[in-house]
């Protein structure tokens, strides 16, 4: 049934998050989907009192145990999930109430197998660091339009469930939360999937 093909899970890896992942969670749970969407929140460490900022949502916590990446944590988080979409998001993202309707449709609408998001370039109440970053991303990416070869990133991206089981999920080799999701980029278009 469609019902079910078009499940989402959203996975938020959160280390050291305290201070972002209620404001990125709650933004989720606000979004323009329409299909059933579950939020996963995988504890990879140093996020005290995780489950009581996170009271009163329906978010899910899983816990690594501390394990210092990224990919194993994602893969975590889409454990057990194989049938629709999973989009994974990190824990300092703000998504506006589009973002995941946008990114699903692709998709959902069988033109695509993963699409990625982009930064926005509204920077109000951001470090000096955290503006340059985010602009220069967001003029990065800007420059990239329509299909993308070998790229995929996961500060915002999604994937149909059943090609990241295919694909064996994020490469745990890498450590920390550098060159996982470029790494699935790449077996994505090695194996003439769409992005």
């Amino acid at each position: 049934r469609v019902e079910i093909l078009r499940n989402v899970r959203v996975v938020i890896p959160a280390y050291r998050a305290n201070r972002t992942i209620r404001a990125c969670v709650d933004a989720v749970l606000a979004s323009t989907v329409e299909a059933p969407v579950e939020v996963v929140v995988v504890d990879d460490g140093e996020n005290p009192g995780l489950a009581a900022l996170l009271a009163g949502t329906p978010a899910i916590i899983r816990h690594t145990g501390g394990a210092g990446s990224a990919a194993v944590a994602r893969n975590l988080g889409a454990a057990g999930f194989e049938r629709g979409a999973i989009i994974f998001i990190d824990s300092d993202v703000v998504v506006e109430p589009s973002t995941a309707r946008l990114l699903l449709e692709p998709i959902f609408g069988g033109r695509a197998e993963a699409s990625v998001g982009n930064y926005s370039r509204d920077v109000s109440g951001q470090s000096f660091a955290a503006k340059y970053k985010q602009l220069y991303i967001s003029r990065i990416y800007d420059r990239r339009q329509g299909y993308l070869h070998n790229d995929f990133w996961t500060a915002i991206g999604a994937i149909d469930a059943a090609i990241f089981r295919e694909l064996g999920g994020f490469d745990v080799n890498f450590v920390g939360a550098c060159g996982e999701d470029g790494d699935l980029g790449g077996r994505l278009t090695a194996t003439g999937r769409r992005i």
